[in-house]
């Protein structure tokens, strides 16, 4: 099994309050998903078959995992089904392997070549001019029903303190900038704040699953010295 091994991976400062962290196992096996994926489409041989791989796909074997991971096949096969039940992770079989696929690869991972290298700061110009796309032109046919005025990151700082949402503002400004500030639906934004609001309720939802979910994996306990045996 071939695995990128170099490069980086973005990890998100959510995933703390979120309490990805508050598991040891749950957090490894995760961030092991993550450097396991393909950075880009390419080819591999997986014995005497040849297997395309898009970008956020892997190769994936239970026995592999725990012996780069250092946690158990169980524990393993308890991880990956919790993610595939909190959809960050989708996983398809064969009689041969299984392909691991990251959700939303793109949106968190990719985008390195348009995104700029250093994020927007409070003393960049609030009337940035807008990033054209291909989804902006889709959506030319989706008119505002008024003028719609993007927020600055200090505005979007702001609200999100009034609300007590732990928003990371440049990665939501970046994200919405891309894409012409058109949501998940397909229509133009007319009302920022709801956005926001949908995004702290998806967090809460969000969190409330990853909860539930680490219940159910074992946590990493400390190993006993030799000579404490007896």
């Amino acid at each position: 099994m071939e695995m990128e091994d170099n490069g980086w991976v973005k990890l998100y400062r959510q995933s703390i309050p979120n309490g990805w962290l508050t598991n040891q196992n749950f957090w490894a096996f995760w961030t092991y998903c993550l450097m396991k994926a393909s950075h880009k489409k390419h080819k591999i041989f997986v014995g005497n078959k040849q297997v395309t791989l898009e970008p956020g796909q892997f190769v994936y074997g239970r026995k592999v995992a725990a012996k780069e991971t250092g946690l158990s096949t169980q524990v393993v096969r308890t991880c990956l089904e919790h993610l595939v039940k909190l959809k960050n992770l989708t996983s398809k079989s064969t009689n041969k392997f299984t392909i691991v696929t990251v959700c939303n690869w793109e949106t968190y991972q990719g985008g390195q070549e348009a995104l700029p290298t250093n994020l927007l700061t409070n003393n960049q110009p609030t009337n940035n001019q807008q990033i054209t796309t291909n989804k902006n032109v889709k959506n030319v046919k989706n008119k505002r029903t008024y003028m719609f005025v993007k927020p600055t990151i200090e505005e979007l700082q702001q609200y999100a303190d009034e609300i007590d949402f732990n928003l990371d503002v440049n990665y939501y400004f970046h994200y919405y900038e891309q894409n012409g500030w058109v949501l998940g639906n397909g229509k133009p934004m007319e009302i920022w704040k709801s956005s926001v609001q949908t995004w702290k309720a998806r967090e809460l939802r969000k969190k409330r699953e990853v909860q539930e979910a680490m219940v159910e994996i074992p946590t990493i306990t400390g190993t006993k010295e030799p000579w404490e045996d007896g």
